[in-house]
């Protein structure tokens, strides 16, 4: 069956990787490490960590025993945010079909509010929710 909502790959591998940050706290975790924590191929992640890292919302430290950690306090860290690092801004959505026959398409405009909807669903999950959720169901 096919979804209606549909994150993109790296866009999934950001979230994921910024969950797994936050539950390592203070130790710092390597690339490599990550990219195979994640199960995802290490250039494929480096492209992912690039965004995050130009949005601020990861730093790095140099040398043997460097590594990776979130630049802020993962509760103030919204999945918009890791959404937007990769994927930019989020638009109002158009109708698909190129010269639609009409003027005003029904199908955009709700497709423009279920992106809104999103838009605001993410914007009020932090990666600290993300990282609880997950840890205590995995410890359960």
């Amino acid at each position: 069956m096919s979804r209606i909502v549909n994150l993109s790959e790296a866009a999934s591998l950001g979230i994921h990787a910024m969950v797994y940050l936050a539950h390592s706290g203070e130790d710092l975790v390597k690339r490599e490490a990550l990219a195979e924590a994640i199960g995802c191929s290490f250039p494929h992640m480096e492209k992912v960590l690039k965004l995050l890292i130009s949005a601020n919302l990861i730093k790095t430290f140099r040398g043997p025993r460097g590594g990776l950690s979130l630049n802020q306090d993962p509760g103030e860290i919204s999945l918009k945010q890791v959404y937007e690092a990769i994927e930019g801004p989020l638009n109002p959505t158009e109708c698909s079909i190129r010269g639609c026959p009409f003027d005003f398409c029904e199908l955009a405009r709700i497709l423009d509010e279920l992106s809104e909807e999103a838009s605001k669903r993410f914007a009020s999950i932090s990666i600290a929710d993300m990282a609880e959720n997950i840890f205590t169901e995995t410890s359960s």
